[in-house]
């Protein structure tokens, strides 16, 4: 290593009354150049590293954040296909009317044949807000009355299987009274579909 330093012209030009004080000087100077190569080389590496690895985890989350995304807007994607196969074939599945109150109108009638079917008779009755979907508008009936779990059964039932697509969006049932357990109030929320109203 000597020998390379000599080769330096800076290097030539000093004088060392020793041996030790040129060991020194090039000590000194192996210091330097360690101090600016760990201050400008790898500490940065160093800092950049650790970085990279705080990190991973944060962008591990977010990938699997768009997985969760992308595999929702499969589903998103397949019930939309499935609206429209629905919407070519099956329009006599949806609710008569070609405004949504004559809609609503359709869904309380096919309600009032159900509930006469299984000895229900309906205490209140009363059209909710509907709601724009793609390529149609959902048409929501609220009714209650008291009944017994064999008719509920056997409405909920009819229901599931009526010609029109129905759904039940919301059904809360509870004891009509403790003296009659076997009778139950019930809530519930039965929801028709038709072609999407122009606007």
């Amino acid at each position: 290593m000597t020998r390379f330093l000599k080769k330096y012209s800076f290097i030539k030009k000093l004088k060392f009354k020793s041996k030790r004080e040129q060991y020194i000087v090039f000590v000194t100077l192996g210091c330097v150049v360690a101090f600016f190569a760990v201050t400008l080389i790898i500490r940065p590496f160093l800092v950049k590293q650790r970085n990279i690895l705080g990190e991973i985890p944060v962008k591990t989350k977010q990938l699997e954040t768009y997985r969760q995304f992308i595999a929702g807007r499969a589903q998103i994607e397949k019930n939309l296909n499935q609206l429209q196969e629905l919407s070519k074939t099956h329009y006599q599945k949806l609710l008569s009317g070609d405004t949504p109150p004559l809609a609503a109108a359709n869904l309380q009638n096919i309600l009032k044949n159900l509930a006469a079917k299984n000895l229900i008779s309906i205490k209140s009755e009363k059209v909710l807000d509907t709601r724009a979907l793609n390529f149609f508008t959902q048409i929501p009936v609220q009714i209650e009355f008291i009944t017994t779990i064999t008719n509920i059964t056997s409405f909920l039932y009819d229901i599931e299987n009526n010609e029109k697509v129905l759904i039940i969006p919301d059904l809360n049932i509870r004891a009509a009274s403790y003296r009659e357990p076997k009778d139950i109030r019930v809530t519930i929320v039965v929801a028709g579909f038709m072609k999407e109203t122009k606007k």
